[in-house]
């Protein structure tokens, strides 16, 4: 009797419909919650105190990360904008802007938030690392006529505006050193590096709004173009 005494109390009461009973916990009995559902009430109240932002700032894929070698003080890249080199300036700049994941700061798909925005303090501290990168990388003149610029957008924007070549004068003087260039005493490599180039700040002073198209006659009409520029480029 005193063994099935003991074998009832470790089981739990049923009603006459089969439906268990609860029974209030001793004194000296603690309640034990499973491990899982301890958990996962731990994590709701955790994620209502504290609940997830959309991207972490630490995250090296967040354009809002800066490393620890990243300081007002650095050089992106090794030319200096002095305003006749702004096409091969601007394109090693948003290369490197790209690698550091900051260009999005200079070409406006990432706005100054609202003053009272989460966001605003560490949008801030990044534009003015980009702020103080373009103006490492600009001669003295071009350095004063930016510097009031609170964001880079709009310190990029007027680079843009005042430097792109895109004006006949600077067309036609590209043409003319195209025209006038001789190999003389320079061996073939160089002298056709100095060409291509050439041909190369020429086409970049085009501005055109058509899509690019991927079809093959274009692609012929691309390679026929180049042959030409090569055989002018042997015969001048």
């Amino acid at each position: 009797m005193a063994k099935q005494g003991r074998k009832a109390r470790g089981r739990t009461p049923i009603s006459p419909d089969r439906t268990p009973i609860s029974t209030p916990i001793a004194q000296n009995e603690v309640a034990v919650t499973p491990h899982h559902q301890s958990t996962n009430n731990h994590d709701r109240s955790l994620h209502a105190a504290f609940p997830m932002k959309k991207e972490s700032y630490d995250n090296v894929h967040s354009p809002f990360f800066l490393h620890s070698a990243d300081h007002p003080g650095l050089s992106i890249v090794t030319h200096t904008l002095d305003g006749t080199n702004y096409n091969n300036w601007s394109i090693a700049m948003r290369m490197s802007l790209h690698a550091k994941n900051k260009l999005s700061f200079v070409d406006g798909s990432l706005p100054r938030p609202d003053l009272d925005d989460t966001l605003f303090k560490i949008w801030s501290r990044c534009n003015s690392m980009v702020n103080a990168w373009v103006l490492n990388v600009v001669n003295k003149e071009i350095y004063d006529s930016i510097l009031y610029y609170e964001d880079a957008v709009e310190m990029w924007n007027d680079l843009y505006l005042r430097f792109r070549v895109s004006n006949l004068p600077r067309k036609y003087q590209l043409e003319q050193s195209i025209m006038t260039l001789k190999q003389e005493n320079l061996d073939l490599s160089t002298y056709y590096t100095k060409k291509k180039t050439l041909w190369e700040q020429l086409a970049n002073t085009r501005t055109t709004t058509v899509k690019r198209c991927n079809c093959d006659h274009v692609k012929e009409l691309i390679e026929e173009a180049e042959t030409s520029k090569s055989f002018s480029s042997l015969w001048v």
